[in-house]
C-alpha cells in the first residue's frame, strides 16, 4: 500500500517506528509524537485542559470527516458501477464515521461552559495516560484515513468488488476500533482506567 498518497491538499508521511514512543516514554516525548500528527496539540498544559480537550475533539472530528469524504467518493463510484454489495459495506463505514464525529462533539467533557471534574486534580500519571491515549486514537484514525485513500486509488484501478468490500470492512473495523478507543477517554479523565 502506498503510504505517501495525497490526502486533500497535504501529504501524510508514514509514521516511523522511532517517532511513536512506547508506553514507557516521557510525557514530553509522547506530546512531541502527537504533535507530528496534530501540530496544534498542547498536551494539557497546566490550566489548558479545556482547550486541549476541545482541540483534540475537533481533530478527531476532522479526521473522521476525512475518512467519510473518501468513502463517499468511493460510494459514488460504486453506485455508478452498480456495485451493490460494496455500497452496503460502504454505508456501514459512513454510519461509523458519523457516530465517531458525534462522539467527539457530544462527549461529556466537551459541553460548553462546563469544567470536567478531572481538570483540577489531574495527576502526572493520569496526564501521561491521557496523552498516550490521544496518540493512539490519532494513530488509529490516521491508518483508517490511509486505507480510505488507498481504496479511492483501488476503485479507480478496477479492483474487484469482493476485494473492495474486504477493504471497506477493514476500514469499518478500524473506525469502530478508533471510536471505541476514543470513548475510553472520558473514563481516563474520570480516573476509572489505570493504564
Amino acid at each position: 500500500m502506498n503510504q505517501n498518497c495525497w490526502l486533500k491538499c497535504s501529504i501524510i508521511a508514514p509514521l516511523s517506528r522511532t517517532m511513536i514512543p512506547d508506553g514507557g516514554a516521557s510525557i514530553e516525548m509522547t506530546v512531541a509524537a502527537v504533535k507530528k500528527i496534530f501540530s496544534a496539540y498542547s498536551g494539557y498544559q497546566k490550566g489548558k485542559l479545556a482547550e486541549s480537550d476541545q482541540a483534540l475533539r475537533e481533530e478527531v472530528r476532522r479526521r473522521a470527516r476525512m475518512v467519510r469524504e473518501h468513502i463517499e467518493t468511493v460510494h459514488g463510484i460504486a453506485h455508478r458501477k452498480r456495485l451493490t454489495d460494496l455500497r452496503v459495506t460502504l454505508n456501514d463505514v459512513l454510519v461509523t464515521c458519523d457516530s465517531m464525529e458525534d462522539d467527539a462533539k457530544f462527549s461529556t467533557s466537551h459541553t460548553p461552559g462546563s469544567a470536567h471534574s478531572a481538570s483540577s486534580k489531574i495527576s502526572k500519571k493520569m496526564l501521561k495516560n491521557l496523552v498516550q491515549h490521544d496518540l493512539n486514537t490519532l494513530k488509529k484514525l490516521l491508518e483508517a484515513t490511509r486505507e480510505g485513500n488507498q481504496m479511492m486509488v483501488d476503485i479507480g484501478e478496477e479492483l474487484g468488488e469482493r476485494e473492495l468490500s474486504k477493504q471497506s470492512l477493514e476500514i469499518n473495523r478500524r473506525m469502530n476500533g478508533a471510536r471505541n478507543h476514543f470513548r475510553e477517554r472520558n473514563m481516563i479523565l474520570d480516573g476509572f482506567i489505570k493504564k
